[in-house]
């Protein structure tokens, strides 16, 4: 289920997610991932998955936009 409010950042912080290290996570009103053309929106779970950790390139948005970029 996507995850959406209009505190999402403080949602985020008090799940302990505080340092986000993906450079396509934009959080805000709604949390949302920016390598997708789409511009997604992620779940807490998906952003303690991968947004937060040192592992963001597991996702699988993530890997598109590199490969992707590859082929440009």
């Amino acid at each position: 289920m996507p995850f959406s409010s209009s505190n999402t950042t403080d949602k985020i912080a008090a799940a302990g997610l505080q340092e986000l290290i993906c450079p396509y996570f934009e959080s805000g009103t709604e949390s949302r991932c920016l390598a997708s053309n789409r511009h997604v929106t992620v779940s807490i779970r998906q952003i303690a998955a991968y947004c937060s950790s040192d592992d963001h390139d597991r996702c699988p948005l993530f890997l598109a936009k590199a490969l992707l970029a590859l082929r440009l």
